[in-house]
Order: C-alpha cells, then sequence, then structure tokens
C-alpha cells in the first residue's frame, strides 16, 4: 500500500508541478520545470526538485512522506545542502506529511544543533505541510494536480461520497484515458488512507477509470486477499479464547489484547493447538 501510495504521489508532482507549489503558496505564476533529484554522491535520492524561474532562479526541493522518520528534519537538512552546493541556487525545502501515521513530536519546522559550549549552531527550517489539514475547497479548486489530494483532507467517511461528487465535477468519471485512469486511482488510493476499503469503493462506482484500471484492480485484490486474511484470524481469535477459557480460566483485557496484537493466521492456529499443552494464558502467550 505505502509503495502505491508513494509512487501516485511522486507521478502527480512530476506531472504537475505548477500546481503543487500554487497549493504550497510558493508561487505566483512564475514558469517552473521538475529537475534531476539525483543526489547519488552520498547514495540519495530528493523526492522532486523543482527550478522557479525568473530573475533570481531558486529550488524547492519536495519531500513526500507517508510512514513516520525521526530523522526525517536530518535528511532534509542534507539534501538541502546538497542541492545548494550541486546546482548553486537558494533551497526552500518542503516536507509533506501525507498520513498522520507520519507526524511525530520530532516534527516542528526547524531543526536546531550545537556544539557542547553553545559557539557552534545550526539552525535549519523547513516548510512543514501536514495534508490532512489542507482545506478541501481550496484542493478542490485548485489545479487538476492536486485534486486528487481531497479525500486526505476527509475527517469523517460520509465526507468521502461528497468529495467524489466534485471531483466529478472536475474529472470526467465517463472517460478513459491515461491521464484521467492516474488522477482517479490515485484519489481511490488517497481515500483508503483514511477508511477501510469495503466502507469506500462504493463512493467510486460507475467511474470507467475504476472498472478499467489495471492499477486499482491490484489493489481491490489487494484489499480481498487482506480481508480474508483478517477473517482467518478473528476465527482463529474466537477458537483460542473458546478453548482457553475451558482450561486456562477467564480472559482478562491484557490477554485479549496481547491475542489482537497477533495478526498472522498461522501463528495464532499453532497457539489453539498448544492451548491443552499449557496452564495458563501467560504460558500460551509467552510461547509465541
Amino acid at each position: 500500500m505505502s509503495k502505491l501510495f508513494d509512487a501516485l504521489t511522486r507521478s502527480l508532482l512530476e506531472k504537475y508541478p505548477a500546481d503543487w507549489l500554487n497549493q504550497l503558496g510558493l508561487i505566483h505564476g512564475e514558469p517552473v520545470r521538475v529537475m534531476n533529484s539525483d543526489l547519488s554522491s552520498v547514495t540519495a535520492e530528493a523526492d522532486k526538485v523543482i527550478r522557479v524561474e525568473g530573475p533570481q532562479p531558486w529550488l524547492v526541493h519536495i519531500e513526500l512522506q507517508s510512514g513516520y522518520d525521526r530523522t526525517l528534519p536530518r535528511r532534509l537538512l542534507r539534501y538541502n545542502a546538497l542541492l545548494n552546493v550541486k546546482h548553486d541556487l537558494p533551497v526552500h525545502t518542503v516536507a509533506i506529511l501525507l498520513h498522520p501515521g507520519a507526524d511525530g513530536p520530532e516534527l516542528t519546522g526547524v531543526l536546531r544543533q550545537q556544539s557542547p559550549d553553545g559557539r557552534c549552531r545550526l539552525e535549519f527550517c523547513y516548510h512543514l505541510v501536514r495534508a490532512w489539514q489542507w482545506d478541501t475547497e481550496a484542493i478542490l479548486a485548485g489545479g487538476v494536480g492536486m485534486l486528487p489530494l481531497a479525500p486526505l483532507s476527509a475527517r469523517e467517511l460520509d465526507q468521502i461520497p461528497i468529495i467524489v461528487e466534485r471531483l466529478k465535477e472536475r474529472v470526467d468519471p465517463a472517460a478513459f484515458t491515461a491521464e484521467i485512469s492516474e488522477l482517479w486511482t490515485s484519489a481511490a488510493v488517497m481515500a483508503r488512507v483514511g477508511f477501510p476499503w469495503e466502507l469506500i469503493k462504493h463512493c467510486f462506482g460507475g467511474i470507467t477509470a475504476m472498472r478499467e484500471s489495471s492499477t486499482i484492480q491490484a489493489f481491490i485484490e489487494e484489499g480481498r486477499r487482506k480481508g480474508l486474511e483478517e477473517g482467518e484470524a478473528r476465527a482463529a481469535r474466537r477458537i483460542i479464547l473458546r478453548l482457553g477459557r475451558k482450561r486456562l480460566g477467564p480472559v482478562d483485557e491484557t490477554v485479549e489484547a496481547k491475542l489482537n496484537e497477533i495478526v498472522d493466521a498461522e501463528r495464532l492456529e499453532a497457539l489453539t493447538e498448544r492451548v491443552d499443552q499449557v496452564s495458563s494464558w501467560d504460558e500460551l502467550l509467552a510461547q509465541n
């Protein structure tokens, strides 16, 4: 899921850089172009680097983050410095957190470091954006390259069908081209970030690109398999609890919590086979 999520957002950024920079409030009509972001001298590659033209050109480095990484501020500093050295241009670094799970206390927009005696100090400021806090209306009224990110701003499930209907006003739901397919597929994946696929898939029903896209069909199949695995795991937990109550006694919240943490059905099935070989819940779970 995360790989598909990252790939789609990077593709949107590559194809519609001006739309993204407008959403970030960084340009006002200036021409832009995506640049090579390879920084192979340190085996690193920034997500996307965009050159803003003008009398004094400058670079915008955008890093998309869908998972938590406490070292992100230091990585941003490294990219910023390397890009500045490579291109000899000022660099505006933006970190876009695509999911609340990517957020953390270290991410404040400022990285400060200093030597023990305080004489050598560094303060690196970066532009921090939490995509789920974006204004939905602003995204829907913005450039087409930002439209698929509108579902990220939904707080409640009932907002998703409203957003999809608004998207239909901008992106033809009956058309099927490579561009339209990517836009609708990206929107569906963004909606899946905050809500279970089974609850939102009907919102995208009737959209031609959803039926024709091999990417979204693979995505649906992945969700189906995951649903089956979760169902098997739930069934195995019920068996463990039923057998365990007879042999090991009552179940407290700690035991249920530990069982719920186990998502692998095979591991849970192995526990069912050991229930009659132990004398307590602690012994059973300690063997896992």
